[in-house]
């Protein structure tokens, strides 16, 4: 294959533990592709990195239009709102790897399985924590449990860490808009952070209030393990901040988001407040994953749970090992979960000083 690999968002939150990752595994030339010339040549010559930067707008076609001619992997470390660059990447038979959370990117990705396959070309979806630990620790649970009934995912996210402009576009996103899922063979409407599970994390954690949420795991989980009923849910680890966040809900706040001015001023008190938290709070995130199913004919429930800290951090070590294989021949072709190539045990041999893994 073509040997560079571009990181689009190379110099942001995520992208700059993927660039300093890829820099240990490999030898590969690195290039690092976003708007910001200055963001990125500073990142360049603050790490002391022999990497280039090329400048483009991946909604902007003619920005990267004939330049790519030596990219043989493509990282997305942004959220893009729609799947153009993906495409363009594809007919150029250029490997590809998404992190976005978003269920709309994701479904619209896996519907060119099929282009991917014809040109010989790997897209791997679902690169990360939330979704990527999470599901694929959901995989190993399962393994126990003959016949799956119910499966929950409660993330608790730590607001003292790096909250980048994706991440608040993608959260606010989510609590504007209510979502459908089918739950029990029925398609109801749910909405964001209002339904109450109270979950129970490992003992460091213990038990929170965790709130309804549409995370990525749902589709993937539902699809990759065939799964009905998969629910997932979201808190962060402050309490004070998982019940306002459930309270402006109740109250319809979010609804005003679809006037763009108040959107705006909100993103904005938003990113302020996340500002203010990283400063006192700590970035201790955590998954629990709760599986219910029936084994020779009895009741059963297995769960198990990850927590770490630095949640940007491991999600770069996480796309980079991935890009890694990808890049030493990892024989596959269409797009892919990246719970449907690895298992948990790759990234815990890993990288697993970065975080604890308990079953129960």
């Amino acid at each position: 294959m073509r040997k560079d690999i571009l990181i689009i968002g190379g110099y942001g939150d995520v992208g700059k533990y993927v660039v300093e990752e890829l820099n240990l595994l490999t030898s590969t030339n690195l290039v690092i592709g976003g708007r910001s010339e200055k963001k990125a040549l500073q990142f360049i010559n603050d790490n002391r990195y022999s990497i280039s930067f090329l400048p483009l707008d991946i909604y902007e076609i003619t920005s990267y239009q004939g330049k790519l001619d030596n990219i043989g992997l493509v990282i997305m470390c942004l959220s893009p709102r729609d799947i153009s660059f993906a495409e363009y990447c594809m007919k150029k038979k250029i490997h590809y790897i998404d992190i976005s959370p978003s269920n709309q990117i994701l479904g619209d990705l896996f519907r060119l399985n099929s282009e991917y396959q014809r040109r010989n070309t790997i897209c791997i979806l679902g690169v990360g924590i939330t979704p990527g630990l999470s599901t694929l620790l959901a995989k190993e649970i399962c393994k126990q449990i003959e016949i799956p009934t119910q499966t929950d995912i409660s993330l608790m996210l730590g607001l003292g860490e790096e909250h980048g402009s994706d991440g608040i576009k993608w959260l606010l996103n989510n609590l504007e808009h209510d979502f459908y899922w089918n739950q029990n063979n029925k398609n109801s409407r749910i909405v964001p952070f209002m339904n109450r599970r109270i979950t129970f994390f490992p003992s460091a954690i213990k038990k929170r209030s965790t709130f309804s949420f549409n995370l990525a795991d749902q589709q993937i989980i539902t699809k990759t393990l065939l799964h009905n009923n998969v629910s997932t849910y979201l808190c962060y680890n402050s309490k004070t901040f998982t019940w306002l966040v459930h309270f402006f809900k109740k109250f319809r706040f979010f609804r005003l988001l679809k006037y763009p001015m108040i959107h705006s001023m909100i993103f904005s008190v938003t990113q302020f407040l996340l500002n203010i938290t990283k400063l006192f709070l700590s970035d201790t995130y955590a998954i629990q994953v709760d599986v219910s199913g029936i084994s020779n004919n009895i009741m059963m429930h297995r769960s198990g749970s990850i927590i770490g800290r630095n949640n940007p951090r491991l999600t770069g070590k996480i796309i980079a090992y991935t890009a890694f294989q990808v890049t030493n021949g990892l024989n596959r072709n269409g797009v892919y979960y990246l719970s449907e190539l690895f298992n948990l045990a790759d990234f815990e041999k890993q990288y697993g000083k970065l975080f604890s893994i308990t079953y129960n």
